[in-house]
């Protein structure tokens, strides 16, 4: 899956007030989790306190997704961070291809850029382990011991009829 561009898309018209750069691929752990960086810039020309807004995209819900550290950050003019957002899809969500994107806010909410998504894709859901199943031994045993006791009456009813056909 391939990731889509830069789409820089404002709120509010005019030059973007940020860039914001990331992979285009992230790999999950086999336990369905990862973590990406993103490269955010201020080209606001002035202080800001920015927003990090993280989504889930193509069928990911908003809730994989997660800022690693604050969420509102303070940038200088000109000022470059690195933000972390961790991935955990959870256990029952179906497999496929999906993607997730930042979205970088102003303080004032005035700009605002969605940046370049970042392509993952998440096994399908996990199987449950072979040793996980309910085991039902109980129930062999259960059987078992029924059987022998219908097997044990069955031998008692067949000494009672040769005792009574003996004694007559």
């Amino acid at each position: 899956m391939t990731a889509l561009p830069v789409d820089g898309a404002l709120t509010s018209g005019g030059a973007a007030p940020f860039a914001v750069t990331a992979p285009p691929d992230l790999t999950l752990a086999s336990d369905r989790t990862g973590t990406t960086t993103f490269t955010v810039t201020n080209l606001t020309g002035r202080p800001v306190k920015a927003r990090l807004i993280p989504k889930g995209a193509s069928g990911a819900e908003n809730s994989w997704v997660a800022v690693v550290g604050p969420t509102e950050v303070p940038m200088g003019v000109a000022a470059t961070i690195t933000v972390d957002l961790r991935v955990v899809v959870p256990e029952a969500a179906p497999g496929g291809e999906h993607l997730l994107v930042l979205e970088v806010v102003a303080e004032d909410d005035t700009e605002t850029v969605t940046g370049q998504s970042v392509a993952f894709t998440a096994s399908g859901p996990q199987a449950p382990a072979e040793g996980t199943k309910p085991k039902r031994r109980w129930l062999r045993i259960l059987l078992i011991a029924l059987g022998c006791l219908l097997a044990l009456i069955g031998l008692l009813v067949v000494i009672l009829i040769v005792a009574f056909i003996a004694s007559n």
